[in-house]
């Protein structure tokens, strides 16, 4: 985490890089493996996650709505709005 850079990420694009390494004290690197839930429609939300490889799915009533990779992120609208989350995200690969 110590390494992630605003650039890397779209969410982070405005952040001011020198408030990054502090920023960075904060994530933690959790890997998940294929097909593994990382969390389901309706759960609380308590994380925002970045992905720094593989791939995972994003779907919506049991409908896939998205892929997501390398740099991309999720997890953000329950922590934004204080609600439950309004996707599960499952990974296509080990991330």
């Amino acid at each position: 985490c110590e390494q992630f850079r605003s650039t890397d990420c779209a969410f982070f694009q405005n952040f001011p890089e020198s408030r990054m390494p502090a920023l960075a004290k904060e994530c933690e690197l959790t890997k998940v493996t294929e097909n593994e839930w990382i969390f389901k429609e309706g759960d609380e939300g308590d994380q925002f996650y970045i992905i720094v490889g593989g791939k995972v799915t994003v779907s919506r009533e049991g409908r896939e709505i998205a892929t997501l990779s390398r740099n991309q992120y999720f997890g953000e609208i329950a922590l934004i709005s204080d609600s439950l989350r309004t996707a599960s995200v499952q990974s296509k690969s080990t991330c």
